[in-house]
């Protein structure tokens, strides 16, 4: 009573509250018609529109068991019917029957006031019998009533073991149109429809018979079905009939027990049904909704709800008015309960608000027979949650006190919860019973930093429920609350609201951040401070999305990082990132909101989707591939998986390939507890150590990279037998089209697979494929896709059984889309996505956008807080906003994205040399380390030196020629610092050419760069010794192999030119070049050479054969004697070098106008300018 008394104090205050703003709003001169005002332009409306929403028939049926608890303890004890009696205790009552009601029993009443209420008001005549609750019982009856009730509508719900709602339109429209038709046949044909789900024939029935004559035959039927529930289980019901739920939930009230209401369905039965009504009779509407409609407006009817409408839609949140409003003229939307467009296994899942189990027990302060109770209340919650097929993602916990105070906390996951044991995705009982745990430790420790006493308990219960809007404070019609702490912003500042709802958000996920406790993180937290907003996004890719961390705890994960790593170097790095991050995103914002407030480019988002976006979907949508044979195979945690062969108990256990300071790949175990590649190896551990609260540790293994290397060549021979051109950039990532292998085999179909192996490597380098289409009009698609699948499991499983490793594929009509799918059925699974245009978008549409490659950390963040974009389906339906913000090859690539396409064509253009396709497929290669921070430059030339030449080896064996070369340097604060060159000519690292290159070349070329970025850096700022921790290097821009190859008419020279003069064998070249400080190339002997240069492809056809004895300059054509290799390759240098400094030349002169070109901001003109 006390805490009710408190509990009453705050609600006089919000009472008081509303009245003063009424009477403020009042007694402004210029707001006196503001109700009638308010009515005409807002409310009415709307209420005319609810009206048209009526259903034209009340077969809207809501059937409530008759105190049900007790009377099924009834049925075994007869005598219970006639005494005052009820299931529970004398802690709490569950239900009583209709004698104890008499005196005012009634359930969650306290057993000891139920006694002496029924002793006292009897006069000690009687006195009250308490049953055991027995829910295995009351599981059973409910199951029986829910049997005979779906024998007249399969597509019932049942929100609680005593309650079904249930639809009587399909049955009488056959059981009126076909009155020769038996019950069972009706009931054969309603399930047989309800599976094809099609009901769509209710208004046929209305046009054929009278609505009075419906209703008769509604409310016979109805009586008919409770003598059948009550002659089978034993049990009486009562039910309401109405037109819509809302009235037949309170109808089903009146006349209990075993009695049934019926409601009209014109406007003026509703209204002299409901408007008399008090409105606590109204489901939503409870003891402090009443009392503050009653203190503030006086309102004790609907009727009175309804006169004062105007006044509740200036009063309350926007949800809140609006169910007031539906209220006051008796209005539900009960159609979605039957919507053809929801599927009937969601259908639960979208009416439901939420499902909970809670016990009442004598006050416990044990905290291990707290734990047991709250698991036993878990477990039985996930029964209920497996049986109705439900998966939530929001968890709560109530925990009543023993000075009733409550205290409730929650946890919203982004995974669902799935107890479905036949899914892939299912979850353990023990997932959801640890969080629940984890909750109670919170409250616990929250209740005890505000010195309240010993932690004792009389209530427990968890919870699934949807999020519901509480009662705000007023709001002016002109202003917007924060949904997360109802804070106040004017309506016209949206760009504030955002802004204060992520920090809203982010604090609340982060609140322990700043005085977490060293030994314990609680699963979710909530915060005061906003510190965390940066420090939450510098963590977010600890709550990967990769396969094995979807059913981790991601906020207690975060948490503990932050705790051990919040005040390190790389986190203030983070932090100085995510604030650029933000105000990029602020930037952004602003100029959308300053486009939308422009009147002239009101319509600018139809016009862009009209005029340039949607040509452009379409020609991508008509390059589609027709068929599913484009495979990703996607090794299973494949470092740690080669070192399983050797060790099988690392597969028990948590495992990963690094150490303390890095960690390379870790296997699912270790990814259950959070840890992930390119984590530090401490906090690995200490994840592992603390979530598993000591019973694990995490074992640390020496990467091997030519073991790697080995098992994934043993992994490329096999799959090559399927494609002999299949690409991998890297070493546990292979890229197939099975189209040729397909091709083959369903067109021959006694062909052994070695002949077609055999086959395709001819055939491939030949490079003769060019017979997809007819296979594609020979079988039909669903026999082409059936195949594959069978394909991809045999070359699944042949690499298993050859190399002992594990690997999961995507099948799609692109590789993008493979890609994604190859991390659905992680480890050892594969995913088909069909390739019809709907079979794209079903796939697609609803997956995160962090799920597609190229997407990270920052672009995700940036999407969804400048457009609010999360999903796939978001960013298509934002496209024009995608299009308008971003730079075109950013906004290209998102379109794309958006539909689910990618340009696969080009893996098996006949075009492409089969030498050159991976120079054009390929962005770059790199090698880099991380190591102990140096600062010696002898030991960072070393390092650099190593990485270099193992690169180097890397672009000799992929036959690749680079002309960029990218150098990272990560500094011991985190910092990083690029620096790149490109050459005119490219680095050839075949040692059989001609023209090859030496690894020295590319070592000096590092090391030079390393020491601009030295240099660089010691000038910008002075921040002590250049210290590094990381060293890469990366080589992109490949040229192509036929660029090199030169036919002999390149050596040949016209007959109208004189031979030139043979140069000098001895000039110097480094003569030849470019003067300090100048721009001007001004060695003699090259002036000519920069005149003549030409692309190799340029061929002199019409010059004449050269004497044999002559050798030219494969830039410029001079003659050289033969004889005079050196002069030969001293000119070439000298070539090569003034070649470059042309172009440098050149380009300067540009440079500067095509940069300040590409930074500026394109506007609306450049999206529709001819």
């Amino acid at each position: 009573m006390e805490r009710q008394r408190k509990m009453d104090e705050n609600s006089n205050k919000r009472i008081l509250e509303m009245k003063q703003r009424l009477a403020e709003k009042d007694s402004n001169a210029s707001n006196r018609n503001w109700r009638s005002e308010m009515e005409r332009n807002v409310i009415d409306p709307q209420i005319e529109k609810y009206r048209t929403q009526r259903r034209p028939l009340s077969t809207c049926v809501v059937i409530d068991m008759d105190s049900f608890f007790i009377s099924c303890h009834i049925l075994d004890q007869p005598h219970l019917a006639h005494i005052p009696a009820c299931v529970g205790g004398t802690s709490m009552i569950s239900t009583s029957n209709y004698v104890a009601r008499k005196y005012g029993v009634r359930a969650a009443m306290p057993g000891y006031l139920g006694s002496t209420l029924v002793k006292e008001i009897s006069e000690g005549k009687e006195t009250l019998t308490f049953v055991k609750s027995d829910f295995k019982l009351y599981k059973r009856k409910s199951a029986e009533v829910k049997a005979i009730l779906e024998e007249y509508d399969p597509k019932l719900k049942m929100y609680s073991l005593d309650e079904a709602y249930m639809d009587m339109m399909p049955y009488l429209e056959v059981k009126m149109s076909n009155n020769t038709m038996t019950h069972e046949a009706i009931t054969k044909h309603l399930n047989t429809t309800a599976s094809n789900n099609n009901l769509k024939a209710q208004l046929p029935l209305h046009e054929a018979f009278r609505d009075s004559t419906i209703h008769t035959e509604v409310q016979n039927l109805l009586n008919s079905i409770r003598q059948k529930v009550k002659d089978i289980t034993g049990l009486s019901c009562s039910a309401g009939i109405a037109s819509n739920f809302l009235l037949a939930k309170i109808a089903s009230d009146f006349n209990k027990p075993d009695g049934q209401y019926f409601v009209g369905s014109t406007e003026q039965q509703i209204q002299d049904f409901v408007q008399p009504l008090s409105i606590r009779k109204v489901n939503g509407i409870g003891r402090v909704m009443e009392k503050t409609l009653y203190g503030v407006c006086g309102i004790e009817t609907v009727k009175d709800l309804f006169e004062k409408r105007a006044e509740i839609q200036y009063l309350f949140k926007p949800a809140t008015a609006n169910f007031l409003l539906r209220a006051s003229i008796g209005y539900s939307d009960c159609n979605k309960h039957r919507e053809d467009s929801v599927e009937e296994e969601d259908d639960e899942a979208i009416h439901r608000k939420g499902i909970s189990h809670e016990r009442t027990f004598g006050p416990i302060s044990s905290w291990s027979d707290l734990c047991n109770r709250l698991e036993m209340i878990t477990l039985s919650l996930v029964q209920d949650l497996r049986e109705r097929n439900l998966m939530p993602k929001t968890v709560t916990l109530k925990v009543k006190l023993a000075s009733f105070d409550i205290i409730t906390r929650a946890v919203t996951r982004n995974m669902a919860f799935v107890f479905d044991q036949n899914s892939t995705l299912s979850s353990s009982p023990q997932d959801l019973v640890d969080i629940a745990v984890n909750l109670l430790k919170e409250a616990k420790r929250d209740r005890y930093k505000m010195n309240k006493g010993r932690f004792t308990v009389r209530l427990l219960g968890t919870s699934h429920p949807k999020e519901e809007a509480n009662d705000a404070p007023p709001r002016n019609l002109g202003q917007i609350s924060c949904p997360m702490c109802n804070r106040i912003f004017p309506s016209d500042q949206n760009h504030a609201l955002n802004a204060h709802i992520d920090s809203c958000l982010n604090a609340s996920t982060f609140d322990f951040a700043e005085q977490a406790d060293k030994t314990y993180v609680p699963a979710t937290v909530n915060t005061k401070t906003t510190t965390a907003t940066k420090t939450a996004s510098a963590l977010m890719v600890a709550a990967s999305a990769k396969a094995g961390m979807e059913d981790t705890d991601r906020e207690r994960i975060n948490a503990i990082l932050l705790r051990e790593s919040g005040n390190s170097s790389f986190m203030e790095r983070q932090r100085k990132m995510d604030e650029n991050s933000n105000k990029r995103i602020l930037e952004m914002k602003q100029r959308l909101a300053e486009t939308d407030s422009n009147a002239s480019s009101r319509n600018w988002r139809s016009d862009m989707e009209r005029n340039v976006i949607d040509p452009q979907i379409e020609k991508y949508r008509t390059q589609r591939r027709p068929l599913s044979t484009c495979v990703v195979i996607d090794m299973d945690s494949f470092f740690i998986s080669c070192h399983i062969l050797d060790q099988p108990h690392l597969a028990h256990i948590p495992a990963c390939v690094g150490g303390t300071s890095m960690i390379s790949t870790s296997n699912y175990v270790a990814r259950k507890y959070g840890v992930r590649a390119a984590m530090p190896g401490y906090l690995g551990s200490t994840l592992v150590k603390e979530i598993s609260e000591g019973k694990e540790t995490l074992t640390f293994v020496k990467s091997d990279f030519k073991f790697y290397k080995r098992k994934s060549a043993e992994v490329k021979a096999i799959l090559e037998e399927y494609d002999p051109k299949l690409k991998m950039y890297s070493l546990d990532e292979a890229y197939m089209d099975i189209m040729p292998y397909l091709e083959v085999k369903m067109n021959n179909n006694t062909m052994a697979h070695e002949a077609i192996t055999k086959h395709l490597n001819t055939t491939a380098s030949n490079n003769n494929l060019k017979a997809q289409l007819p296979l594609h009009e020979a079988f039909p698609d669903s026999t082409i896709h059936t195949d594959v699948q069978n394909l991809l499991n045999s070359i699944r499983q042949k690499v298993k059984d050859i190399t002992g490793l594990s690997c999961s594929a995507g099948i799609a009509s692109n590789f993008l889309l493979a890609k994604i799918a190859s991390d659905f059925n992680k480890p050892d699974g594969q995913y088909f996505v069909g390739s019809t245009e709907q079979q794209i978008q079903d796939f697609v549409q609803p997956l995160s956008i962090r799920k597609v490659n190229g997407i990270g950390r920052v672009m995700e963040k940036t999407l969804y807080g400048v457009c609010g974009i999360e999903t796939v389906k978001d960013l298509f339906e934002k496209r024009a906003e995608i299009q308008y913000l971003f730079k075109p090859a950013t906004a290209t690539f998102l379109l794309r994205a958006s539909i689910g396409y990618s340009d696969c064509n080009k893996h098996r253009e006949d075009s492409v040399e089969e030498e050159d396709d991976e120079a054009i497929h390929r962005k770059g290669i790199s090698h880099e380390r991380t190591f102990a921070p140096i600062s010696s430059w002898s030991d960072l030339c070393n390092r650099l030196e190593m990485i270099t030449l193992s690169l180097v080896q890397d672009l000799r064996e992929r036959n690749l020629m680079p002309k960029t070369v990218t150098l990272k340097v990560k500094l011991a604060t985190f910092d990083i610092l690029t620096r790149a060159v490109t050459r005119n000519t490219a680095f050839v690292f075949d040692q059989n050419s001609t023209l090859s290159s030496s690894p020295q070349d590319l070592v000096d070329v590092a090391v030079n760069l390393l020491k601009e970025a030295k240099r660089d850096r010691d000038k910008m700022m002075n921040k002590g010794r250049f210290t590094v921790r990381l060293l890469g290097v990366r080589c992109s821009n490949f040229q192509l192999h036929k660029e090199t190859q030169f036919s002999l008419d390149k050596f040949r020279q016209k007959a109208s030119q004189p031979p030139p003069p043979i140069l000098n064998p001895y000039a110097s070249p480094k003569r030849e070049v470019v003067a300090a400080n100048s721009n001007e190339v001004v060695a003699a002997n090259s002036t000519n050479c920069l005149a003549k240069t030409s692309h190799p492809k340029e061929e002199a056809k019409d010059a004449p054969p050269r004497n044999l004895g002559q050798i030219s300059c494969p830039m410029c054509n001079r003659i050289f004697p033969s004889d005079q290799n050196h002069a030969l390759n001293a000119h070439i240098d000298s070539c090569l070098n003034a070649s470059t400094v042309r172009e440098l030349c050149k380009e300067e002169t540009v440079s500067a106008d095509e940069r300040a070109k590409k930074k500026q901001k394109r506007t609306l003109n450049d999206f529709f300018t001819a």
